[in-house]
C-alpha cells in the first residue's frame, strides 16, 4: 500500500512548493471577470445519482459564498438530456454552461453550441501551469472547450474472493494481455452438467476491449487524430484485437456471448459475482464499494507491447456559446476545477467518497488526500492515460459503428478479418466522409 501510494507521488508530483503555491492560488484567487455585477447563471447536467446530485448542489452553496454577486441555477436531466439541450439552443434559452460528454464534444463544437474558453484559460495562467494535469483539459483543434474536475480512467476491476477461492494470485502490474486470457481460463467455472456458472472475465461493452488492446500494441485508428480523413484500424493490428475479443468470447469461452447472461451487463454481473473480473471507468469504484457482501480490488490495464491503451473519456463542463455572462461563466468554471474544489470532488482519496482522482498534481502530496487501497491504484492508471481523440470525436462511430459491428462479429461468429473490414467501410463512408472540413 504505502509502495504504491509512493510510486503514484513520485511519478505525478514533480512541481515545487512555490508551483504548488501558485496553483492553489490561481484556483481560489477571484478576478476582474467576476466583477461586481449580480447574475444568475443556469447550469444542466444529465446525471441520475442522488448523491452525485447532492454533492455537487453543496458545492454550488460554496461558490455563492465565495462569489455572492453570482447565483448558481442547476437543472438535472437524467433522461432526454440531449434533446433538452439541442431544443433549449433552437429556442434561443440554452443555459450559461452544461455538463458535455466527450463524444458530443466535436459535433457541438460544429453546431455552435460552445465557447472556446481559451482565452479566458491563458490570460489566467493555466496553459502554463506546470501543476495542472493534461487530462484536465478537453481540447478540439487546439482550443480549449471544458475543464475536467476528477480524472477517471479505465481500471481493471477484479473480484478477489473468486480469486482466492480458484487460487489465482491477484493481477499485478506485469500482466498482460495474455495473462488475462489465461487466468480468465481458470476462473471460469462449469457444473457438472458442463454449463458455465462463472466467467473469467466479462466484455459486453466490446469495444472498450477492443480499443484498449488495439491501443496498447500501437495501433491508430485513423490517419490524423485532429483532422481525421481516412481509416486505418483495418490493419494486421485491428485484426490482432479483434480476433483476441473473438477468442474471449467464443474460442475460449471465458467471457459471456451476448445474452447469455440475460439482463445482466457486465457491471451487475461483476457485482453479483457471476464474473471475475471486467474492464471499466474508475467512476465505477463507488458503485462497487458500496454493494454489500463484494470483496473487490482495483488493477492496472494490461500490457501490451507498446503501453497500457489506457484512455480517459471525460465528462466536463463547457460554456455555452449564448451566455450573455462569459465572464461570471468563466469565473465559476475556474473554480469548479480548481484545486480545492478538485480534492473536495476526489473524496480525499477514500473510495466511499471519491468520484475520481484531482486534476492537480500537487493535490496527491496534500495532507489531506489520504488514498485507500483502491485509489491509489486508480491514480496510477492515471499515468498511463490519455484523452482518446478516437473516442473525443467519434462518440458515435465509437458505440453506434464499431461497438455494434463487433457485437456482431461475436454474436453470429463473424471471420474477425472480414468483420474489421466491413466496420472500416462504414466508418469510412458513414462517419469520415461525413466531416465537413
Amino acid at each position: 500500500m504505502k509502495k504504491t501510494i509512493s510510486l503514484l507521488i513520485v511519478v505525478l508530483i514533480s512541481v515545487s512548493v512555490a508551483g504548488t503555491l501558485m496553483a492553489g492560488g490561481n484556483q481560489s484567487s477571484g478576478s476582474a471577470a467576476a466583477g461586481t455585477k449580480e447574475v444568475t447563471l443556469r447550469g444542466m447536467h444529465w446525471t441520475s445519482s442522488t448523491a452525485d446530485q447532492q454533492r455537487s448542489n453543496d458545492r454550488f452553496l460554496e461558490f455563492t459564498k465565495k462569489f455572492p454577486n453570482i447565483k448558481i441555477q442547476f437543472e438535472w436531466y437524467p433522461q432526454g438530456f440531449a434533446e433538452k439541450l439541442t431544443a433549449l439552443f433552437a429556442s434561443n434559452d440554452a443555459p450559461d454552461f452544461f455538463a458535455n460528454y466527450v463524444g458530443d464534444l466535436g459535433l457541438r463544437v460544429k453546431n455552435g453550441y460552445l465557447k472556446a474558453l481559451t482565452p479566458y484559460f491563458n490570460r489566467d495562467g493555466f496553459d502554463k501551469n506546470p501543476d495542472l494535469l493534461p487530462n484536465a483539459v478537453v481540447k478540439y483543434n487546439g482550443d480549449v472547450y471544458g475543464v475536467v474536475q476528477v480524472v477517471q480512467p479505465q481500471v481493471l476491476y477484479y473480484n478477489k474472493a473468486l480469486f482466492d477461492k480458484a487460487g489465482v494470485p491477484y493481477p499485478n502490474d506485469n500482466w498482460t494481455w495474455k495473462d488475462l486470457q489465461d487466468n480468465a481460463q481458470k476462473l471460469t467455472v462449469k457444473d457438472a452438467s458442463g454449463k458455465i456458472t462463472q466467467y473469467g472475465f466479462q466484455c459486453d461493452e466490446y469495444c472498450r476491449v477492443w480499443i484498449s488492446h488495439f491501443q496498447s500494441n500501437g495501433g491508430q485508428a485513423f490517419d490524423n487524430r485532429d483532422n481525421p480523413t481516412k481509416v486505418t484500424f483495418n490493419n494486421d493490428l485491428g485484426v490482432e484485437s479483434a480476433q483476441y475479443l473473438y477468442d474471449l468470447v467464443q474460442s475460449l469461452n471465458v467471457s459471456p456471448p451476448p445474452g447469455i447472461v440475460g439482463v445482466l451487463g457486465h457491471r451487475d454481473s461483476f457485482a453479483n459475482g457471476i464474473v471475475a473480473m471486467i474492464l471499466d471507468g474508475s467512476w465505477m469504484n463507488i458503485s462497487f464499494a458500496q454493494k454489500e457482501g463484494l470483496n473487490y480490488g482495483v488493477a492496472l490495464v494490461p500490457n501490451g507491447r507498446v503501453s497500457r491503451g489506457g484512455w480517459i473519456a471525460p465528462t466536463h463542463f463547457a460554456m455555452s456559446s449564448t451566455t450573455k455572462n462569459p465572464e461570471e461563466t468563466w469565473t465559476f468554471l475556474k473554480w469548479w476545477f480548481g484545486y480545492d474544489n478538485s480534492l473536495s470532488f476526489s473524496g480525499y482519496g477514500k473510495t466511499l467518497t471519491s468520484t475520481g482522482l484531482p486534476v492537480w498534481k500537487s493535490a496527491y502530496n496534500d495532507p489531506a488526500f489520504k488514498p485507500d487501497e483502491q485509489v491509489s491504484m486508480i491514480g496510477k492508471m492515471v499515468q498511463y492515460s490519455v484523452p482518446d481523440m478516437t473516442f473525443q470525436l467519434f462518440g458515435t462511430w465509437y458505440w453506434d459503428t464499431l461497438n455494434v459491428g463487433l457485437q456482431e462479429m461475436v454474436g453470429n461468429k463473424q471471420d474477425p478479418k472480414a468483420a474489421i473490414d466491413h466496420i472500416a467501410q462504414l466508418t469510412q463512408k458513414n462517419v469520415l466522409d461525413e466531416i465537413e472540413r
